[in-house]
């Protein structure tokens, strides 16, 4: 298979995790959700190294919460995964899944990061929808974006195409980096063992954390 063809594959896998991330936060979970989710990082850390082993630790924390609800029928491990995203995201005693909020002390919403990513998406001719719940430095928000901007790839080539890699590298280290780790390593604390957040924390943390590495890899063949 040439380059070509794998860095096309690779790109659709990253899209692909990106936007199963962002759905994992929008809603009750599913267990097929979490199938993919580790069948897409195991062929996207065939490309790129575990440099920080959240990788190796969110497997482990997954296989821990299979061990604990092997006994359940579907239909409770369903319920259980249910009661613990309402208790982690619904009910105001959980975590955060804001930028703003993550980062402010006092946990406020619509503050200097939510401002900054409004205009990075304006500038890329996003606007969310008049009346969504969601804020757009939400964490659901963000990623969904951040898969559009991978996606744009099949459709540039030449400056464009080196142009859509650098909107996905300014889009991470002015948004992404400056508070998804920092949530992540909140939402594993308050989670706690036993959780499938656990393991989603570290899956999530390492994936976001992974991703510079990859695209200045891919800059320097672009710009070769």
């Amino acid at each position: 298979m040439s380059e070509m063809i794998n860095g096309k594959i690779l790109h659709r896998i990253r899209s692909q995790l990106a936007s199963l991330f962002s759905d994992i936060f929008f809603n009750y979970p599913k267990s097929v959700q979490f199938e993919s989710l580790l069948y897409l990082l195991d062929r996207y850390y065939e490309h790129e190294l575990d440099a920080n082993g959240l990788y190796a630790r969110g497997l482990v924390e997954f296989e821990e919460w299979q061990a604990g609800v092997g006994n359940l029928t579907e239909a409770e491990q369903q319920l259980m995964m249910e009661k613990n995203y309402t208790g982690l995201f619904c009910l105001g005693r959980g975590v955060v899944t804001t930028a703003s909020a993550v980062l402010s002390s006092q946990r406020v919403h619509k503050r200097e990061p939510w401002r900054k990513v409004r205009r990075f998406y304006y500038e890329h001719g996003l606007r969310l929808v008049e009346g969504s719940p969601l804020y757009e430095d939400s964490i659901v928000t963000e990623m969904a974006f951040y898969s559009l901007l991978i996606d744009q790839l099949d459709d540039f080539a030449g400056e464009k195409r080196r142009e859509a890699f650098n909107a996905q590298q300014r889009f991470l280290q002015k948004h992404l980096l400056i508070w998804l780790p920092q949530f992540c390593e909140e939402l594993h604390e308050v989670a706690g063992r036993g959780s499938v957040y656990s393991s989603i924390a570290s899956l999530l943390s390492g994936y976001i954390q992974a991703e510079p590495r990859l695209l200045d890899r891919f800059l320097q063949v672009e710009m070769a």
